[in-house]
């Protein structure tokens, strides 16, 4: 099959963790695959990408150039003998559907349980209308597939289908069989894209509630770093919080943390948090869809936003080295379930399905 991956960028993100590990491992399988990107800076993620042979279309730079309608014309020259078209995230759903022949067989992965044009009810006709040039939509959780129909209406049931992401467990068992990363326990690492979706500002709060030898790091990058770097200055967290900026390795990172946290508002499936599990880190996170699905019990769960629960659960981890090592052992056996391996099997039947017989679409 000739396939081709449709993102907006490449930065950092659990779309973008699942496109890079996902298309080597269908080259390999013999497959042309090919990625077109609309913001194409730099970073590891695309970096890897490209070190392991795959064509990549770069259409634009910069964060603006991810809403550029020019992209659709340049999409329709890139479809061109292309058998799958996989698209990603909203405005390449959109562009994709805009730019592809009628006949074009689409699929696209649905990552999140909510998005902020859903909350505009005058584009629900328009979204709609979108997903009706997708002969599958799949979804990366149950919750994300309930919550998606619930808002496009039972028309789509049938192209709409469960394939849980996962990632390169490999990645974090060579990690743990090399030299054991000198841990520092009293570290709190959250591993997530500043963007509005992340809740930065529960961590910093819960931070500050904690003794002061206890740190917070950051890795990744986005739009809210801003906010959050203000609010650090606001608490005189100055000497106690750590901005990394996008890392590449996050296992090592993971695993010489003391805690891993993850405080957002919303989730498809958190591939951050299955990282962290497989890393044999201890895991706190938000008590929301798509993380408690993910974390099956594994992971100790916090109210959303509620720092004062937040502070209460890290506490009692610092001080207590066998309840760490519990829920260290919970997470890694939860984690063995989410291979990229399976994953990426799923889309390959799904994409032979939808080749062999075009209308049956689960």
């Amino acid at each position: 099959m000739k396939i081709l991956h449709v993102i907006t960028s490449m930065r950092t993100g659990g779309a973008e963790k699942l496109v890079c590990d996902m298309l080597p491992l269908m080259r390999d399988q013999g497959h042309q695959v090919e990625l077109a990107v609309f913001d194409g800076t730099p970073g590891h993620l695309l970096e890897s990408v490209r070190q392991h042979g795959i064509t990549v279309h770069i259409f634009g730079y910069g964060l603006k150039s991810i809403y550029n309608p020019q992209h659709i014309n340049k999409l329709k020259s890139t479809i061109g003998g292309v058998n799958i078209v996989h698209s990603h995230n909203t405005s390449a759903q959109l562009f994709t559907a805009l730019a592809a022949p009628a006949g074009t067989t689409l699929v696209t992965t649905e990552h999140n349980t909510d998005n902020r044009r859903r909350h505009l009810r005058l584009l629900r006709p328009l979204d709609i209308r979108l997903y009706r040039r997708y002969k599958a939509i799949a979804c990366c959780s149950e919750a994300v597939a309930s919550s998606l129909l619930n808002y496009l209406g039972p028309e789509f049931a049938d192209r709409t289908s469960v394939i849980e992401n996962g990632i390169d467990l490999s990645t974090y068992s060579a990690a743990a069989s090399g030299t054991p990363a000198a841990s520092n326990e009293t570290d709190i690492l959250m591993v997530a894209a500043f963007r509005p979706q992340k809740d930065h500002l529960t961590a910093l709060r819960a931070l500050s509630l904690l003794p002061s030898e206890t740190t917070l790091s950051f890795a990744g990058e986005g739009s809210t770093r801003p906010q959050i770097e203000a609010e650090v200055r606001r608490l005189g967290l100055e000497k106690r919080v750590r901005f990394l900026g996008p890392v590449s390795n996050v296992a090592e990172r993971l695993q010489a943390a003391g805690i891993a946290l993850l405080s957002t508002h919303y989730e498809g499936l958190s591939l951050s948090s299955i990282e962290a599990m497989a890393s044999g880190t201890p895991l706190v996170a938000s008590d929301v869809s798509g993380v408690r699905e993910v974390c099956g019990g594994a992971a100790l769960l916090f109210p959303e936003g509620d720092a004062e629960a937040l502070a209460a659960i890290l506490a009692d981890l610092l001080k207590d080295p066998a309840l760490r090592r519990q829920t260290a052992d919970r997470c890694r056996k939860r984690a063995a379930r989410f291979d990229i391996r399976t994953t990426t099997q799923a889309y390959l039947d799904l994409y032979t399905r939808l080749l062999q017989a075009p209308e049956i679409v689960r």
